[in-house]
């Protein structure tokens, strides 16, 4: 099973992304977002996502999510980012999320 993270899951493109990988079977998602108990949490309750706390503009929650992920022996396969004015300051700490 492919695992992938993906950023700003809460609405938009990241929401739907997730719908569309959730249809498939092959595909573990690590849904994140900002807030992962508030309002906009995914709807769908499923044994192949875990919604995580994200924020891609702060380097410390960056690596929080590492830690956590490496911790767990998570080696993701993919990560889609969902925030381009993040991009560029979070690229340099994603090494850390790529097994």
């Amino acid at each position: 099973m492919k695992k992938v993270l993906i950023t700003g899951t809460s609405r938009g493109i990241g929401q739907e992304i997730v719908r569309q990988l959730l249809e498939k079977t092959d595909f573990y998602i690590f849904a994140t977002m900002r807030q992962p108990h508030g309002p906009r949490r995914p709807q769908q309750e499923t044994d192949r996502m875990t919604v995580l706390a994200l924020d891609v503009a702060e380097a410390g929650s960056i690596a929080i999510l590492a830690k956590d992920l490496l911790a767990l022996g998570v080696k993701l396969d993919a990560i889609v980012f969902q925030c381009l004015q993040c991009f560029q300051r979070s690229t340099q700490h994603a090494g850390a999320l790529l097994a």
